[in-house]
């Protein structure tokens, strides 16, 4: 996950939309000094303005509630799913192309077979697949909230073995049990 100011996230998207501050300033109803402002944090925007502005260029302002970074809540199933991921991730280095045949075979059943609503992780998956390799073992490793949820739509089914499945388990359970006693 990448977290922004609002005035980061202003400015992203009047570069995106190719506009000057006065373009932009005079679609969303205020001054060009405004949008400096705000696009070099002097000032803080509110959230309404922000999404009026960031609308104005042409954009839609989403907002995640998350976490604080670094605040975790690992539970004996999220142990797991990182154990899982880092073998995938592991395969991925050692046989890009195999790994990235079977994602690519399970994108094209998940576009068949998954609901409308789910469709944009599909797209954003097909667009990982299609980046380098690097980006997509940086995501199989993040521990960040939006990571974890974008790998749980993750196309790697059939990548691990059921051997490889048990023993990751063990060795989350291992872990989960080191971590207790440190604790």
């Amino acid at each position: 996950m990448i977290v922004v100011e609002l005035g980061q996230v202003i400015e992203i998207a009047r570069r995106r939309a190719g506009l000057t501050l006065r373009e932009l300033a005079t679609r969303a109803g205020t001054s060009a000094a405004t949008l400096h402002a705000y696009e070099h944090e002097l000032k803080e925007p509110s959230l309404s303005v922000a999404r009026r502005i960031v609308r104005a260029a042409g954009f839609d302002l989403d907002v995640e509630l998350v976490e604080p970074a670094g605040v975790r809540r690992d539970g004996p199933d999220e142990t797991f799913k990182l154990e899982l991921d880092r073998l995938i991730a592991e395969h991925l280095i050692e046989d890009r192309v195999g790994v990235l045949q079977v994602a690519a075979a399970n994108i094209e059943r998940a576009r068949a077979e998954r609901p409308a609503q789910e469709q944009p992780w599909v797209d954003e998956w097909e667009h990982l697949l299609d980046g380098p390799v690097l980006g997509i073992v940086e995501l199989l490793l993040a521990v960040d909230p939006e990571s974890m949820h974008l790998k749980q739509a993750a196309p790697f089914a059939g990548v691990l073995s059921d051997d490889e499945r048990l023993a990751a388990m063990s060795r989350a359970r291992a872990r989960r049990r080191e971590m207790a006693r440190a604790s």
